[in-house]
């Protein structure tokens, strides 16, 4: 693949933050698993990746208004980065 040993772990490291934010601030309840494994079309999904896909989704509507407001802040500096993880 070449890839650097330090640059596998910064790619690691920013994942397992990612994560960690995600699991933080998006919240999947088991009936929002449930509803989703009820929806027509959803066929062959385990409750785990239902979860992961719902936690995404989540992440997906939350990332956008932190960035808004974290912009706003005096002192705080965002900077976009295309394909960041």
């Amino acid at each position: 693949m070449h890839v650097s040993m330090a640059q596998l772990r910064e790619t690691q490291r920013r994942g397992l933050y990612q994560q960690a934010m995600i699991d933080r601030y998006v919240s999947v309840t088991e009936a929002d698993i449930d509803g989703y494994l009820a929806t027509p079309g959803v066929a062959e999904v385990t409750r785990s990746d239902a979860a992961s896909l719902l936690r995404s989704e989540g992440a997906s509507e939350l990332i956008p208004g932190m960035l808004t407001q974290l912009r706003s802040e005096p002192g705080v500096w965002v900077i976009d980065v295309n394909g960041f993880g």
